[in-house]
């Protein structure tokens, strides 16, 4: 959930006793503990903060103890990818990396369709080591650099209504709880602590093993193919894409199709870039849309050819598919290391319930195109954006997982589906590791804006606990009311479990989301 950007034996005045409790720390784990200048991927917060990598569960046990008796608070970091105030908190708590962590990575139960992963391991890896033993995981989220406890951490989710998002497919933890003890909690045994804390925002202890639900890797097919923003538009085309196949995400690439060829040549040569106001018509522009569906299982897998898609109004558009594996392109075909230099620097998403005739998804389509609009034409980016969009995904509300954000799904509809809106914007984080006041000032106007209007337009509208923007006004207030009781049911079963009664795990982002439940 947060980047680690190098290491300092540097003293911080913030922190008076940074080195003392290194030393200290140190002296009562047994192994070594750095300070370094962290940010989170975004690139907009940096600090000092004590940071140690164990290797063992043993060694994560004395942490905690050690933790415990210097008054420090501890965060385990995952892979980067979380724009979520979700870090440790600068000097006072610790950032913990299980990336160095020992044991079986991968115990695939074959009989049961349960696969138990050690922490230590990235979602394209697992997707790669699962698809050699015949099976796969249902829908992940379009980024194979996650770690799963990351995932789970924050209702990570990918596109299909088959699906809800990732902790759905949690059967079990092992852990380290908040009192140095071994946990190891499953579905069949201890249902009402799994189903709280498959979503568990790092605050359920030090997850070192997830067991996850696996299904076999069937052949799909996969296509990707252009079509007009208003064809997207119409209830009937966007419905039958949605429920007649096995997932289905939409994405709008800031490719300027409406604009002129001087006024782009024109637009590219500004610095900062900006879209042309003047004859820019975001409706006028081409979505890319992916589909994933289902095919004849003797089909024979086929590498990519030119195919045509058609929607539910007779329109057809060419298409480009292959048919594989679900593991080979449930992830989109994404390609994103830790160490390329294009990284997402802002990200803001939502979901919102959707509606059996999809009229609620195309109001909150078409007024989010609105915003982004208006924002392409009056925020004047700056030269390190390489890539902007804002796309469209639909998931399913299975209703065993507390802080899901497909909660606000309406219970009483056919179809029980959510969809997700996301802005996103991408830089070089090699040429800006850490966001300059004019960049930074910028995106978040771009977040607040996109946040506001979505809230705005739809009074159910939840943030993604991975991509949510605290200065975004009413965001962390909209959340608490969104899934109110629920927050207090998560800390009390949290308690009756005994996981974090000193509140170990807990940060001040945390502790102001959840301000009405801690005793």
């Amino acid at each position: 959930m947060f980047a680690v950007v190098s290491v300092s034996n540097s003293h911080e005045a913030n922190w008076p006793n940074l080195v003392a409790d290194r030393l200290a720390l140190q002296a009562k784990i047994g192994y070594t503990v750095d300070i370094i200048t962290f940010d989170n991927n975004a690139g907009r917060e940096t600090a000092k903060i004590l940071w140690v990598k164990p290797t063992t569960v043993r060694q994560i046990k004395r942490l905690v103890r050690g933790a415990k008796e210097l008054g420090l608070g501890i965060r385990v970091v995952g892979a980067g990818h979380s724009m979520s105030p979700m870090f440790p908190d600068p000097y006072i708590q610790i950032g913990v990396s299980l990336d160095d962590l020992r044991g079986e990575k991968y115990h695939l139960n074959q009989e049961r369709n349960k696969l138990t992963v050690l922490s230590t391991e990235r979602l394209g890896d697992v997707l790669k080591w699962a698809a050699e033993k015949g099976v796969t995981l249902g829908a992940v989220p379009f980024a194979p650099i996650l770690t799963i406890p990351g995932i789970t951490a924050t209702s990570s989710h990918g596109s299909s209504i088959k699906f809800g998002p990732f902790a759905n497919m949690v059967y079990g933890y092992e852990l380290v709880d908040g009192s140095a003890n071994v946990r190891k909690f499953n579905e069949d045994d201890n249902k009402e602590i799994i189903d709280a804390c498959r979503v568990h925002l790092g605050l359920c202890g030090i997850i070192y093993k997830t067991i996850l639900k696996v299904i076999p890797d069937i052949k799909l097919k996969f296509s990707v193919a252009n079509i007009p923003v208003r064809k997207l538009l119409n209830n009937e085309n966007r419905k039958d894409l949605v429920l007649n196949n096995w997932g289905v995400s939409f994405m709008l690439p800031s490719q300027l199709k409406s604009a002129t060829q001087d006024e782009i040549v024109n637009m590219i040569s500004e610095s900062p870039q900006r879209i042309p106001a003047d004859s820019y018509d975001i409706f006028k522009e081409d979505m890319s849309v992916w589909i994933w569906s289902d095919i004849d299982q003797n089909t024979v897998s086929r590498k990519k050819y030119n195919d045509t898609l058609e929607l539910a109004d007779g329109s057809t558009y060419d298409a480009v598919s292959v048919i594989k594996p679900f593991s080979e392109t449930s992830n989109a075909g994404y390609v994103h290391t830790k160490e390329q230099c294009i990284q997402p620097r802002s990200t803001t998403s939502f979901s919102t319930p959707e509606s059996d005739d999809f009229m609620e998804s195309g109001k909150t389509m078409a007024n989010s195109l609105h915003v982004v609009e208006e924002i392409f034409k009056n925020t004047r980016f700056h030269t390190g954006v390489t890539y902007g969009t804002l796309g469209f995904r639909w998931m399913r509300l299975i209703d065993d997982c507390l802080l899901c954000t497909t909660k606000v799904a309406n219970k009483s509809s056919e179809y029980k589906l959510v969809m997700y809106t996301e802005i996103f914007v991408d830089n070089d984080k090699c040429e800006e590791p850490i966001l300059n006041d004019d960049t930074l000032e910028k995106l978040l106007s771009l977040e607040s804006r996109f946040g506001v209007a979505v809230m705005k337009n739809n009074s159910r509208a939840l943030s993604h606990w991975g991509k949510r923007d605290k200065h975004i006004p009413g965001s962390s207030d909209r959340t608490r009311r969104q899934f109110g009781d629920d927050l207090l049911t998560f800390i009390n079963m949290r308690n009756k479990y005994k996981l974090d009664n000193k509140n170990l795990f807990v940060n001040t982002h945390l502790k102001d989301i959840f301000r009405d439940t801690f005793a």
